[in-house]
């Protein structure tokens, strides 16, 4: 926090650079986390504008991101948060910053899902999403692949059908990774599983699961969703 207020300090004396937008949008987000909207939005829209007066800076696309993600996801429509992941994963794609690029990719495509997308379009999304990563070794896979899942048993066209003993064993073949972003949003959809079907054993093995990866730092992880299915299979249980 003190390094972002010494560069916008500075910024304001000697001028504006990449880092000044950087800064401003970090300091952007300490506003959300201390509930102060209106200065979140405020600070948000001003690294917006020092962005596009840089002809290249470094990590815009993280910060679109960031802005659309944590910010004005409080009050923009369904139709203008896809708009602002996609304006991400454009400068993502045209700057090089491929990680960040896929990464709003698959989160348009998880506010399509909650906006009621339906789910054929997305089956056929997700699938050429999870092609491209054939050629793109990124972390983010892990969450079109968790996502991949739900909408494909939700379908019903898996390769089997909704069987517990087999989803919980995705959690024993990768108890050993460090791929964080697998373990996480794989507990995380089969978890969403549990409760869409009502299969409440299903539901406290994979609550069992996620529990030991919960506090793992994976990024950019929405845990309001997380917390919302937990609660629900919870009272389904208890």
């Amino acid at each position: 926090i003190f390094g972002s207020l010494r560069i916008i300090r500075i910024s304001m004396k000697k001028g504006l650079t990449g880092y000044s937008a950087m800064s401003m949008m970090f300091y952007a987000l300490v506003c959300n986390i201390m509930n102060d909207m209106s200065g979140a939005y405020r600070y948000s829209r001003l690294a917006n504008e020092i962005f596009q007066r840089m002809d290249k800076c470094d990590g815009q696309a993280l910060q679109v991101y960031f802005q659309a993600h944590f910010i004005l996801s409080w009050k923009d429509t369904n139709g203008t948060m896809i708009q602002n992941y996609a304006k991400s994963y454009r400068i993502g794609m045209e700057s090089g910053d491929f990680e960040n690029a896929f990464l709003s990719l698959c989160s348009s495509y998880h506010q399509e899902y909650f906006a009621g997308c339906p789910l054929p379009a997305l089956e056929s999304k997700l699938s050429s999403l999870l092609e491209k990563f054939n050629f793109y070794s990124l972390a983010v896979r892990g969450i079109a692949e968790g996502h991949f899942v739900v909408i494909k048993h939700l379908r019903g066209t898996g390769e089997e059908s909704f069987n517990p003993a087999l989803l919980t064993d995705f959690g024993r073949k990768s108890a050993t990774s460090s791929d964080n972003y697998r373990l996480y949003f794989g507990y995380l959809g089969r978890l969403e599983l549990s409760v869409y079907f009502h299969d409440e054993d299903f539901a406290a093995e994979v609550l069992r699961g996620y529990a030991s990866v919960r506090n793992v730092d994976v990024g950019y992880v929405a845990k309001s969703l997380s917390c919302f299915f937990v609660a629900l299979a919870s009272v389904n249980l208890y």
